[in-house]
């Protein structure tokens, strides 16, 4: 790769992780966003969720049901190091 390229960064829906926002976690938190949940799917045995991140993007996660969060919750995603891939456009 050279200086130049655009890289994106891509992560499975199931390994993003999902936590109910509370505030106390600083929102700069390396490797997440904040966001709110949009949209709540049960899929048998996973949850899909669909989290607003700045007004403009969607980020779709997929975790148990019993997280225990619902549509317009404040909550954090992380993305594990070891499980995100980049890609050089």
């Amino acid at each position: 790769m050279t200086a130049g390229h655009q890289i994106s960064f891509v992560i499975r829906p199931g390994n993003i992780g999902l936590q109910p926002f509370n505030g106390i976690v600083s929102d700069a938190a390396p490797n997440s966003v904040s966001g709110l949940i949009q949209g709540k799917v049960f899929l048998v045995e996973v949850g899909e969720y669909t989290i607003g991140i700045d007004g403009d993007q969607n980020l779709l996660v997929r975790t148990h049901p019993s997280i225990g969060i619902s549509r317009g919750d404040r909550v954090r995603a992380s993305f594990p190091e070891n499980k995100v891939s980049a890609i050089c456009d």
